[in-house]
């Protein structure tokens, strides 16, 4: 099912329900999440840096905040690294919720 939904919900134009679904999705998703991991961030990224519409954009803020918290495993942890490392925007938009990740790790 996994597989399936998600080009479905990072399909562009993205809507607030889309991302309000992957939002969800991600949170069940277990270890296949690592395997879509670059697909998903760099369509919620790519969202954000060209939309201006304040709904969506906290939409997407609650499916990347979920996204962080649903990784897992060594294998998605290591993907989120090598994507900070790779790219500048990636890079700068990690800044913005390196908070999540932060509190997620004291809960």
């Amino acid at each position: 099912m996994f597989p399936v939904l998600i080009p479905t919900l990072i399909a562009t134009p993205m809507t607030v329900f889309n991302a309000r679904a992957l939002a969800s999705l991600v949170t069940i998703a277990g270890h296949a999440l690592s395997k879509r991991l670059i697909v998903i961030l760099g369509a919620l990224v790519k969202v954000l840096e060209e939309d201006k519409d304040d709904e969506l954009r906290s939409a997407i803020d609650e499916a990347v905040r979920a996204l962080l918290a649903s990784i897992e495993d060594p294998e998605g942890l290591n993907t989120l690294m090598l994507l900070l490392g790779w790219s500048v925007t990636f890079a700068l938009w990690a800044c913005t919720f390196t908070d999540c990740l932060l509190s997620q790790g004291q809960e």
